[in-house]
């Protein structure tokens, strides 16, 4: 009796305290994730170096999934600063399957670190977005129902989307989307919002919500995770805010053409020479217009002379059969 009660309660030790594997660096790159398909749960790695002053709060996180009954997939401690040249700050939590290696970027809470892992479950990642599909993807115009969208202008390289599919992950837990862009690659969308590329790891970040436009104030880099996310979810109200932009037309890409190869020609031959050359082109521009609307209203008249004479003749035979009789009977009335 009393050995059953000991392995009754050996059991329920087993099941309220999760395995958590310590391990080094090279253990952890040694081990096999290939076996956590998309939309199983992510092993977690908890990214804790010794000594580590600021490490209270992870420690605190480890230590409640370390208890967890909830979560049923591997938990991994590493003593590194960056196992896999991720670029996070540590501590940091990183989630592994197959396909993905994502940092965590929210706070470190155990909800919303489990909120996280559905996400990621999910196969939430930040949307990349261009010229061809940024609006289509976000309605930013228009108003439609895709949502508040966080949108941040930034290189598109493989460590940055990274970094941004990770902090996707806490963003859609709280209802908001969120989508990178290149302002290089995507010079008509950066236009329109008036974004510059950065240098370094500073970054233009927007919020679109319900139709209106709110820019961050101030300086932001792309490792932030704090900053971003109060932002996102409700501090973006303190920015200033202005109506989304319409997308941008042909003519406004023929207007930007024009002002560019104006600026380049200036720097060659001068402001007078190229001022008087494009008033020269604008005067034959507008002769030429006149004399295309000249034409087609020459063309207008003369077809409508043309048909004049051919309606005057057919207008009696028009009129019905009782003009003709008479002009019948006239006749035969002279011919008698």
């Amino acid at each position: 009796m009393l050995s059953f009660i000991l392995c009754s309660v050996l059991v329920l030790i087993l099941e309220v305290q999760a395995v958590v594997l310590k391990v080094t660096p090279d253990e952890l790159n040694a081990i096999d994730f290939s076996n956590i398909l998309q939309g199983a749960n992510p092993a977690v790695v908890f990214v804790l170096p010794s000594p580590c002053e600021t490490c209270v709060r992870h420690e605190k996180l480890l230590s409640d999934f370390s208890v967890d009954t909830v979560y049923p997939g591997d938990v991994y401690h590493v003593n590194s600063k960056s196992p896999w040249g991720i670029l996070i700050d540590v501590p940091s939590v990183v989630l592994i399957d197959a396909e993905r290696k994502l940092p965590y970027c929210g706070p470190p809470h155990h909800l919303h670190l489990m909120n996280a892992i559905h996400q990621f479950s999910a196969g939430v990642q930040s949307a990349r977005l261009d010229d061809a599909n940024f609006e289509h993807d976000t309605q930013a115009s228009t108003g439609g129902t895709t949502g508040d969208w966080l949108i941040i202008f930034d290189t598109m390289t493989e460590a940055n989307l990274q970094i941004y599919d990770g902090l996707s992950l806490s963003l859609r837990a709280r209802g908001v989307s969120l989508g990178i862009v290149d302002p290089v690659r995507s010079k008509s969308t950066a236009k329109r919002f008036d974004v510059r590329a950065q240098s370094g790891q500073s970054i233009t970040v927007l919020m679109l919500h319900r139709s209106q436009l709110y820019r961050f104030s101030g300086s932001i880099q792309r490792t932030d995770f704090e900053r971003l996310l109060k932002f996102a979810v409700g501090e973006f109200k303190e920015h200033p805010k202005s109506v989304i932009p319409r997308p941008r037309m042909r003519f406004d890409e023929l207007l930007d053409w024009i002002v560019e190869n104006y600026v380049i020609l200036e720097g060659y031959y001068g402001h007078s020479l190229v001022l008087a050359v494009g008033i020269l082109v604008l005067v034959s521009l507008l002769c030429l217009v006149g004399l295309l609307l000249f034409a087609g209203f020459w063309i207008t008249q003369m077809s409508g002379s043309s048909k004049q004479p051919e309606s005057a003749t057919n207008f009696p035979h028009e009129a019905g059969g009782g003009g003709g009789g008479k002009h019948s009977l006239r006749k035969k009335n002279k011919n008698e």
